[in-house]
């Protein structure tokens, strides 16, 4: 390979792959937009505007928002998600309030679904939805495999039913 030296700064071409010596980056037009990596700091980084727009640290964990990622991919700041596949038995964590439809929720979840049916719950189990107090169900709905609705007190039994053909 061929090694020069730039402006006091080591670049070397070997197996058609450029190095750069550490902590030394690739800039488009200034220094805002930049491509950033080092060795002995262990990141990889993209700037936009001036700022560390994605990071990739030593363990593989891309950051957006953050220089310091503890997960697969953390991301920090504010955003909008147009679609997010979670598959495995996976866990997403939010802080605050979530709004699904609409852009300023004040509550935990709120769904806007204007015209449309704003929920809809499938399950091969009876147990649709539960209401927890302190973290311990108190109250399900269910739908058994006949298609009766059922409230159900935990702990004690069915407490109303409407069966399929609209009896109660």
């Amino acid at each position: 390979g061929q090694t020069s030296t730039i402006f006091n700064q080591t670049v070397s071409v070997v197996s058609s792959n450029i190095n750069l010596n550490n902590a030394h980056y690739v800039q488009f037009g200034n220094a805002n937009y930049r491509i950033q990596g080092s060795a002995g700091s262990n990141y990889l980084r993209l700037y936009g505007g001036g700022n560390v727009a994605v990071n990739i640290d030593g363990s593989a964990n891309v950051g957006i928002g953050t220089t310091a990622p503890s997960t697969m991919l953390h991301v920090e700041g504010t955003g909008t998600f147009h679609s997010v596949d979670i598959t495995g038995a996976s866990t997403l964590t939010v802080s605050g309030n979530v709004g699904i439809g609409t852009t300023n929720p004040d509550r935990k979840v709120v769904i806007d679904a204007g015209a449309g049916y704003p929920l809809k719950l499938n399950s091969t189990q009876e147990y649709l939805l539960g209401l927890a107090r302190n973290g311990t169900e108190q109250w399900w709905f269910k739908v058994n495999t006949a298609g009766d609705f059922t409230i159900h007190e935990n702990a004690a039994d069915d407490r109303f039913r409407i069966k399929a053909g609209g009896n109660v």
